[in-house]
């Protein structure tokens, strides 16, 4: 006789195979009432109880007695508390039901299933059972191995008792759980396209070690009994604890690195801008930097704070201040000063090491060490201090409270990760990309992973960090074998690779870490052509790297969401449930990271660090017992490889980013008139990447609140990864509650997203932009001034708004045309421009005339250049090259310096710095498209010597009109004077004939034209750039000359300059059109800053109003 206790819930597969596996023999002990069930066709109450506890750790899972609702929350009850429960419950029931009725009595279990498998994953006739000297017994083996789970099913389970011989029966439920009474044995017959016989042995083990335990001790807590056999124990413990291995001798970073030095002093240590450093050469710079700060009062185990650029100072100073003993703190210069502020607070550093320029983001936060006195600092003494025990950095990370939470990584954390990571694939001979910002864990493990074991570090400046158009590019021309990346950075950067253009033949290695990492399309598509491993990393800030995975394969067989992979050496990571037990294989538990990794506290923050670095039940011989509990979920899979599933709290990650929620709320509750604040993320539908960060606001009193105000109010304390677009804050009456009076997230209303391009088809290119906008931001409302950042967007959308745009109108956009504040109305006057320079489509704006192409000359000691006009530029040449009409006040190009031209024109400027002046580098700045492109070609053959930004200078970064001459380009002007600019021509062509030279045909573009047809203007849209934005932007500190030659718009490009920017520059050189000869308004001004001016017209000049102005510091 059966009498099954079955289960109603939906599967996702309802058919299949049925197969049955056995379970241990129950007689020898009798755990369970056997005669009780053999002659009353009784339920063993202990039976459902087992089952409860076992499928505890699969989620939503739920046990009731049908018709007999069970109380809520039973696991914390006893064993025999809840086996009186359920026996009286069941017993009821069971006198109800004949004993040939076949009608079955239900235990009803709604909810989730408790394992993963794909449909086609047919195993065949597997039976699999223990006996009771624990040999195996198994039926026909599967025709091929279970393939890995992609979702997961919900099932259907049945729990029955079968008396009197019968068989075991074939139900149609996904899984039946029965007691065999006459062989004292469990089985569970199953569907074999949903459950691998291994999954329901480990099963019926589990239900099988509750059923024991509550036989020996009925009075234990049902929660507190560990499930697991020993072998899935010993199982378990294999996958998550590996054996110890040994750590370097060395003992810490710094003496790594010191190691490193000594063994190959000439070896190229980096590579920034194109100048090699040797380890020997930084060596020296750490050594002096280091006694710079010992004499400033630093010592061992001090806090020293670090606002540096990156480049090679910045990885000086970071070696400085850890071969000294101390600790960094490095200082993120983007963050608001309200930010900063509460990090100084916390970290209470002894002195901050300031770039020089930076001075003003760490002023008043303590004494500053100057980079520029450190790096002059005179010493011989190369030891260094500390030991395996000290710190080896301090971070900070959002905080649920509003403080940023201060996370204090030990050496023994960071050069066990080292050794590890070299252990993989060795760094010596090897370039790495430094790209990641060293207020990142990644930035740490980029730079010492490679410069402690011989490795070569290629830092990329500021602006090409900024830009993500560029990564392919660095990768490429500076053959990195290993790149360390975001996962929005990599989706980035497949959406740009192109196979054909992107030669990544040296890239060896892309490590991914800092979110969950999915494999979309492009990933899968670059990594078809590309060579390089994808190696997806796990660790939060408290521990850095704690696990790695290494896909493997032909990329288009990857899983969407790779496993986070196994633990490195020394790292022990456990899936633990609410009790701190081992959860068995396949189930869901919280991570919880031990061994060699914890970090040694939060800093100033003693109960934080209390409730998240615990004793760990399952410590190593080789570490302190600690382990800290993550937060994350997840689950060990078969294969030994653990599987992230998500949080469970409010802590998110956002394209990179750790946020807490309560951060922003916190700040949200200090705005004017806001009483109550709520956070959530919200997808977009297109995948992980396109996440929303939503912010929810409650009045005080009820009143309507300035929704863009507030924005602008937060952007002042948070960093702006942590301040939600303007469209995704919204005012609510009332924010939902729990009955706890929290805030309840699952019912914050979702935002109403743009999925559509709208019922009307766009007719001009400025509303087809405007509908890219629309489909890839989800917004609706897009006018003129809505700027890119405001609406949501960020570098991943400016790729696919400008792949879109691009592929539209057949043009190439440049990625950072969406990066730099720009407004929709911004853009799309460049998408016009682009369209009318190609001359296909036409366009809302007032068509520009076609205009000259580019041509070949040559010019004496340079060789062929692209032009517009030759004789134009070979007048230009006579001025700056023969006549040296530049340095008549005085002004010289010192060799190795850095230039900045504005009004670079086709370069001709910028190739006399470069090749006659010998300058190492040029920013210079060109806005007509035409001048841009030729400047572009003529710069290419000095290996990224120049760099050009095509824009005007100007007082405040934006957009405006430029008044272009096409037949005299370098009339180009902001502030156009027709009139003047054609006495000015008339003049410069009657000196030209003055001095016999070939007059007007070098000067006129077509020969035998009138100054009045020459003078023949256009209008178009340009970007206009704030010069001290572009200087921090390029990682400038020092101008040794500033050139300008602007027509009339000199003012504005001086206005561009702030205090800070004026102290990096020694020389300025201005080309102005002023009748005194006295220098006027430039002079006063040059002054003013410290500089001494000379005013001086070259006799090339004579006749005109064309005057060199010139400042020059003292030495």
């Amino acid at each position: 006789m059966v009498c099954p206790i079955t289960v109603t819930t939906k599967s996702a597969l309802r058919s299949g195979p049925r197969h049955s596996a056995l379970g241990q023999c129950l007689l020898q002990d009798n755990p369970m009432n056997v005669q009780l069930a053999r002659s009353e066709h009784i339920i063993p109450p202990s039976l459902p109880v087992a089952g409860k506890r076992s499928l505890a750790y699969w989620p939503k899972t739920k046990v009731t007695p049908a018709g007999t609702p069970l109380p809520s929350g039973l696991l914390p009850e006893t064993g025999a508390e809840q086996l009186a429960r359920l026996a009286a419950a069941i017993q009821t029931v069971l006198i109800r039901t004949h004993r040939d009725d076949p009608a079955p009595v239900g235990i009803v279990m709604p909810g989730g299933g408790i394992v993963r498998v794909e449909a086609q994953n047919d195993l065949q006739a597997t039976v699999g059972g223990l006996l009771a000297d624990a040999s195996a017994r198994i039926g026909e083996s599967p025709a091929q191995p279970p393939v890995e789970p992609k979702e997961a099913v919900n099932a259907a389970f049945a729990i029955a008792v079968c008396t009197d011989g019968e068989a075991i029966p074939t139900v149609r439920q996904d899984a039946t759980v029965f007691f065999d009474a006459n062989e004292g044995r469990l089985a569970c017959c199953h569907n074999s396209r949903l459950f691998d016989a291994d999954t329901v042995v480990r099963f019926l083990d589990h239900i099988t070690a509750v059923l024991t335990a509550l036989k020996e001790a009925p009075d234990t807590a049902v929660g507190a009994i560990d499930i697991l056999s020993d072998a899935e124990r010993k199982q378990i413990a294999a996958a998550t604890c590996p054996d110890p291995q040994p750590l370097p001798e060395a003992g810490t970073v710094q003496a790594l690195f010191a190691g490193q030095a000594r063994t190959a002093p000439d070896a190229v240590a980096m590579i920034f801008e194109g100048q090699k450093t040797t380890y020997a050469d930084l060596n020296r710079q750490r050594a002096a930097i280091g006694a710079c700060l010992l004499r400033h009062g630093c010592d061992q185990g001090d806090r020293v704070g670090v606002c540096v650029p990156p480049g090679p100072e910045q990885i000086a100073a970071l070696l400085a201040v850890l071969g000294i003993g101390a600790t960094p703190v490095p200082v993120d210069h983007t963050f608001p000063h309200h930010r900063l502020a509460m990090i100084a607070e916390t970290a209470q550093p002894k002195v901050f090491l300031s770039a020089d320029r930076m001075r003003d983001v760490v002023d008043g936060f303590g004494d500053i060490v100057l980079m520029s006195e450190a790096m002059a600092e005179d010493t011989q003494d190369l030891s260094v201090q500390g030991d395996m025990g000290g710190a080896a950095y301090l971070l900070f990370t959002s905080g649920s409270t509003g403080r940023p939470k201060g996370v204090l990584v030990g050496q023994r954390t960071l050069i066990n990760l080292l050794s590890w990571q070299d252990k993989q694939k060795p760094a010596v001979g090897r370039r790495t990309l430094n790209r990641s910002s060293m207020a990142f864990d990644v930035g740490f493990q980029e730079i010492f992973a490679t410069l402690c074991f011989g490795g070569t570090l290629v830092i990329s400046t500021e602006a090409q960090r900024a830009d993500i158009g560029a990564l392919l590019k660095i990768l490429a021309q500076e053959k990195i074998h290993r790149s360390f990346l975001p996962p929005v950075a990599l989706l980035q950067i497949a959406e740009l690779y192109d196979e054909a253009s992107d030669d990544l033949s040296a890239l060896e290695e892309v490590i991914v870490a800092g979110e969950r990492m999915t494999i979309t399309p492009p990933v899968v598509k670059m990594f078809r052509t590309c060579r390089a491993q994808l190696i997806n990393q796990y660790g939060p800030t408290e521990t850095h790297v704690a696990t790695s995975h290494t896909l493997s394969g032909a990329s288009v067989r990857w899983p969407l969401t790779p496993p986070i992979g196994k633990p490195i050496a020394n790292a022990r990571v456990h899936i633990i449930d609410a009790a701190g037990m081992r959860c068995p294989m396949g189930t869901t538990g919280e991570i919880a990271i031990g061994g060699l990794l914890p970090a040694l506290e939060y800093v100033d923050a003693p109960e934080a660090t209390a409730a998240k670095f615990v004793q760990d039940p399952f410590p190593g011989a080789a570490d302190d017992g600690r382990m800290y509990l993550t937060g994350d979920f997840g689950r060990l899979l078969p294969s030994g490889e653990i599987e992230f599933v998500g949080r469970r709290d409010d802590q998110v990650k956002l394209r990179g980013y750790r946020i807490e929620l309560g951060d922003i709320e916190a700040h949200a509750c200090d705005l004017p008139n806001v009483g109550l604040a709520a956070t959530r993320l919200q997808s977009t539908g297109a995948g992980d990447s396109d996440t929303l960060l939503c912010l929810y606001l409650q009045s005080r009193d009820g009143a309507a609140l300035d929704l863009p105000a507030l924005r602008t109010d937060l952007a002042k304390v948070l960093p702006r990864h942590m301040v939600p677009a303007l469209p995704a804050m919204q005012q609510l009456d009332d924010i939902p509650l729990n009955s706890n009076g929290k805030i309840d997230r699952l019912k914050l209303p979702q935002l109403e997203l743009v999925q559509s391009d709208g019922d009307e088809e766009p007719t001009t290119p400025r509303e087809r932009v405007r509908q890219v906008w629309r489909r890839h931001l989800h917004v609706d409302d897009i006018g003129e001034d809505a700027a890119f950042a405001d609406l949501g967007g960020h570098s991943l959308t400016a790729i696919q708004v400008v792949s879109a745009v691009n592929h539209s109108f057949g043009i190439s956009v440049p990625v950072v045309a969406l990066l730099r504040g720009a407004t929709f109305g911004q853009f799309a006057d460049v998408v016009e421009d682009y369209i009318r320079r190609k001359g296909g489509g036409e366009t809302t704006a007032t068509p520009v005339s076609s205009g000259p192409s580019l041509q070949s000359t040559e010019l004496p000691g340079i060789g062929k250049i692209q032009t517009p006009y030759p004789s134009e530029t070979r007048h230009y040449y006579d001025e700056i090259f023969a006549n040296g009409a530049y340095w008549v006040g005085g002004a010289r190009i010192p060799e190795g310096g850095t230039v900045v031209d504005i009004g670079a024109n086709v370069g001709v400027f910028t190739l006399f710095a470069l090749v006659n002046a010998k300058a190492a580098r040029v920013l210079a700045l060109e806005p007509v498209p035409l001048l841009a492109d030729a400047f572009r070609s003529n710069v290419a053959p000095l290996a990224g010597k120049a760099t050009l930004v095509q824009a005007a200078a100007a007082g405040e970064n934006g957009r405006t009109e430029l008044t272009t001459y096409p037949l005299i380009t370098g009339m180009s002007s902001l502030r156009p004077d027709v009139a003047k600019d054609s006495a000015l021509l008339t003049g410069l062509l009657g000196r030209a004939r003055a001095r016999d030279t070939e007059t007007d045909t070098v000067l006129a573009p077509v020969e035998g034209t009138l100054v009045e047809s020459r003078m023949s203007s256009e209008t178009l849209p340009t970007e206009t750039r704030r010069l001290a934005d572009l200087l921090a932007e390029q990682d400038i500190d020092r101008v040794d000359l500033l050139k300008v030659d602007v027509q009339r718009g000199e003012e504005l490009v001086l206005a561009g300059l702030d205090d800070a920017a004026w102290a990096k520059i020694d020389q300025v050189v201005v080309e102005h059109q002023e009748p005194s000869g006295t220098g006027g308004a430039i002079a006063e001004l040059l002054a003013s800053k410290g500089f001494t001016v000379t005013s001086a017209q070259h006799e090339m000049h004579l006749g005109t109003e064309v005057h060199y102005t010139t400042g020059r510091k003292a030495p």
